[in-house]
């Protein structure tokens, strides 16, 4: 947080925000997300205003596999599931 990460595996040089909550207020319903800045630092963010873009991070667990696809929306990613036997 607040910190700068120049291998960040986000890092897009780009302001947006992530799914993430950096803060949550049960009393007022009231959260915030955190947002990531072009120097690839991780900030507390209080509003979801302006004209940035937003990431999903989804994190997988070690056994499923990529098996086709590179992400775009015309070839999104394929996943299986390994047997390690």
């Amino acid at each position: 947080y607040n910190m700068k990460n120049q291998d960040y595996y986000l890092r897009t040089n780009a302001y947006y925000w992530t799914m993430s909550p950096s803060y949550f207020a049960s009393s007022s319903a009231y959260a915030s997300v955190f947002r990531v800045i072009p120097a690839g630092e991780l900030r507390h963010w209080a509003y979801v205003t302006g004209s940035c873009g937003a990431r999903a991070v989804i994190n997988l667990r070690s056994d499923i596999l990529i098996s086709q696809g590179d992400g775009s929306i015309e070839n999104p990613f394929q996943l299986t599931l390994s047997i390690n036997k």
